[in-house]
């Protein structure tokens, strides 16, 4: 099977327990060839503290998902921060860093401020593209776990086809073990997003950004940057259907099983928090008049001022969720899709 190096990114944001219990069952994979970057995105929780001393091996974790290992550590960590990536410093010791095992070396990439899910793992992105000694990029949510073999499986999921870009993994809760998230077809005519849990692996044309991988050599034509419009939410189905714009396939498969405790840095399991509300509207908006067809967006746009809005949105504020500040929200969602994007 292919060994080549996978470079693993964990954003972190004011989640430092999630964050060392994911990084504890990546150590545990049986996959020889990797490196694991934590981006912290501006955390004020003491973070950063907390995920050396887990490295150091003073901060013991525990999980029904596996048992924890001090054989591992101490792990090795390289802290360094955004504005001296481009250091002589830097790399120096990164080429020291690079000469040690898979197993025995962390890279902690520290963030100014938040960026969102979508400029802060592009920090971390743009600096393994730069460095090019990588054949993929796992980005993985600091609130999941994976099983040893699944950074194998999903290497190897790229075998006989040259056109796959993007793998993506079965999304099962925590909690319950319950299916969560799985292949993606959209329309885009409507926005119409529908999800499907496909017991073999199938093509389709978006999956969960919780955890996939992308190839990133062979002379793929698109560079694997989010747009960092999004911020969060709808920046990993616009980067999907970039891939696919070229030509480039991507593969659902449910043989890989990640658990995944759902948006904890977003209001959790409640899908009608403020912060979640307004990035999905916003952004739902951006992602159509983004990779729609003109005549698609008219229609779509007309839709949506005339009917919707008037006759949908505003009836189903006021009397079903009784919510005047998730109304406000929304508006200021759609000004500023209009005004800013």
């Amino acid at each position: 099977m292919n060994k080549g190096k996978v470079s693993v990114i964990i954003l972190n944001w004011n989640g430092w327990k999630d964050t060392i219990e994911c990084l504890e069952s990546v150590y545990q994979n049986t996959y020889p060839n990797f490196e694991v970057i934590v981006v912290d995105n501006g955390s004020k929780d003491n973070s950063v503290e907390m995920i050396k001393k887990w490295a150091d091996g003073t901060e013991k974790v525990s999980s029904s998902y596996f048992i924890y290992s001090a054989e591992n550590k101490p792990i090795r960590y390289f802290e360094y921060s955004k504005e001296e990536l481009n250091s002589e410093k830097y790399r120096e010791t990164k080429k020291k860093f690079d000469q040690l095992p898979s197993g025995n070396k962390l890279f902690i990439l520290k963030n100014d401020k938040n960026y969102g899910f979508a400029e802060g793992n592009n920090v971390a992105i743009r600096q393994v593209l730069k460095e090019n000694t990588s054949d993929y990029l796992f980005l993985l949510n600091n609130d999941t776990f994976i099983p040893k073999d699944t950074i194998s499986k999903f290497v190897g999921s790229y075998a006989g086809d040259k056109a796959i870009a993007i793998v993506g993994a079965k999304i099962l809760n925590h909690s319950d073990k319950q299916f969560q998230d799985g292949a993606k077809y959209i329309n885009l005519s409507s926005l119409n997003i529908k999800c499907i849990n496909s017991t073999i692996p199938v093509f389709c044309d978006a999956i969960s950004g919780c955890s996939f991988m992308i190839k990133i050599k062979q002379n793929l034509k698109v560079e694997p940057i989010f747009d960092k419009y999004y911020f969060c939410y709808y920046e990993d189905l616009d980067l999907c259907i970039k891939y696919i714009k070229y030509g480039y396939k991507i593969l659902f498969n449910p043989n890989i099983a990640v658990f995944h405790k759902l948006s904890k840095s977003t209001g959790g399991d409640s899908n009608r928090s403020m912060f979640r509300l307004y990035y999905a509207w916003r952004n739902r908006l951006y992602f159509i008049n983004k990779n729609s067809s003109v005549l698609n967006r008219y229609i779509y746009f007309l839709y949506f001022y005339i009917v919707y809005i008037p006759f949908v949105r505003i009836p189903a504020s006021i009397f079903k969720y009784k919510s005047i500040s998730e109304l406000f929200i929304f508006f200021k969602a759609v000004k500023d899709f209009i005004l800013y994007r």
